[in-house]
C-alpha cells in the first residue's frame, strides 16, 4: 500500500533530502509495478498502462535555473577579468537571451505549478534580469544609440552609457538582495552565492558608475566565476540523485549541504582501499580543477588564479 503524498519541504524539492513521494516498486510475475499517490491525491498504478494517470508529479526545475544563471555568469565572468583580451560582453546575448531568460522562465514556470514558490522567484528574477542585461546589446533596442548617438564624442557617449547600466546593476542588486534574504533555509550554496551576486553587481555598479575602475571590475568577474562553478556542481549532484545515483554530504560544516556523487567503479579498475582514498581528497578543490579544466582553452588557468589571489 502506498503512503498518502506529503508537501514536501523545500530542502526535499532541491533534491537536498530524500523525496518523501519517492515511487514505491514492487515485482509481480516478473513485471516491475508502481503505485504511488499523485499531489492530486490520486492513485499511480503501472499496473494498468492505459488507464489515464492525472496530477502526474513534475519534475525538479531547480537544476535548470542553477544551470541557467550559472552558465550566464560563467560567459561574463572571464570577459569582467580582461582574459584573452576580452572586453565586450556583447557574445553574453549568445546564452542570456535564450538560456538566461528563457531558460530561468521556463523552469519558473513550473516551479510556481509545483508549488516551490523560492525556485519559482529566483527562476523568474534572473531571467527577469539577465534578459534584461542582453535587450541592452541588442543594436535594434535603441538603448545604446541612445547615449552613444547624441554625445558630444564617442568617449563622452560611452561614459553616459556606462553610467546607465550602473543603474541598471543598482536595481539589480536590490531583487537580489531580497532573495538572499529569502533564503536563509535552503542550502549553504544558494545562500552564499546570492550573496556573492549581491556584491559582484555592486562591485560592477561602482565599476561603471566611476569608470574606469578596473580592480572592482575584476573582483566581479572573480566572483561570478566562483557563483557559476557552485551552481554547475549543485545543479549535476541534484541531477545525479534524482536518477538514483548515490550521494554522500561532505563533512565540512561551510559545504554541508553539497552532494557528491560517490565513486563508482569495479574491482578489477580501482580497488575500494583507492575509492576511500579518493573520496577523502579536498573535494571543493577536486572539483573546481575538474569543472575549471575544459575552460582553459578560454583563457590559461594561472593568470585567473593569480588575478583571484590578487583582488
Amino acid at each position: 500500500m502506498s503512503k498518502p503524498y506529503a508537501k514536501p519541504s523545500l530542502l526535499e524539492q532541491f533534491g537536498l533530502k530524500p523525496d518523501p513521494n519517492k515511487l514505491e516498486h514492487s515485482q509481480s510475475g516478473g513485471n516491475r509495478l508502481t503505485k504511488v499517490y499523485t499531489t492530486g491525491g490520486h492513485p499511480m498504478d503501472s499496473s494498468q498502462k492505459g488507464f489515464p494517470v492525472y496530477h502526474r508529479r513534475i519534475g525538479n526545475p531547480f537544476p535548470l535555473v542553477a544551470l541557467a544563471i550559472g552558465t550566464s555568469l560563467m560567459i561574463i565572468a572571464p570577459i569582467l577579468l580582461g582574459v584573452r583580451g576580452l572586453t565586450q560582453l556583447n557574445i553574453f546575448m549568445a546564452i542570456g537571451l535564450p538560456l538566461g531568460c528563457v531558460g530561468n522562465f521556463i523552469a519558473s514556470m513550473f516551479a510556481y505549478a509545483e508549488g516551490n514558490t523560492f525556485t519559482a522567484t529566483l527562476g523568474s528574477v534572473f531571467g527577469g534580469l539577465l534578459g534584461g542585461l542582453s535587450i541592452a546589446f541588442l543594436p535594434w533596442t535603441g538603448i545604446q544609440a541612445a547615449y552613444i548617438g547624441k554625445a558630444a564624442s564617442l568617449e563622452e557617449g560611452i561614459l553616459d552609457l556606462y553610467k546607465a547600466l550602473s543603474l541598471l546593476f543598482f536595481c539589480a542588486m536590490i531583487p537580489v538582495f531580497l532573495v538572499f534574504l529569502a533564503s536563509f533555509k535552503t542550502a549553504m550554496p544558494i545562500a552564499g552565492g546570492a550573496l556573492m551576486i549581491v556584491i559582484a553587481v555592486i562591485l560592477q555598479g561602482t565599476n561603471y558608475l566611476h569608470y574606469p575602475m578596473l580592480e572592482l571590475q575584476k573582483g566581479c568577474g572573480a566572483l561570478f566565476f566562483i557563483v557559476g562553478i557552485v551552481l554547475w556542481y549543485l545543479a549535476v549532484a541534484i541531477m545525479n540523485q534524482e536518477e538514483g545515483v548515490p550521494v554522500v554530504s561532505l563533512n565540512s560544516c561551510s559545504l554541508s549541504m553539497f552532494l557528491l556523487p560517490k565513486l563508482m567503479s569495479s574491482p578489477a579498475r580501482l580497488c575500494a582501499a583507492s575509492a576511500r582514498r579518493l573520496i577523502a581528497l579536498n573535494v571543493p578543490h577536486l572539483a573546481f580543477f575538474i569543472i575549471s579544466s575544459p575552460l582553459s582553452f578560454l583563457f590559461p588557468l594561472p593568470p585567473l588564479l593569480s588575478s583571484l589571489c590578487a583582488i
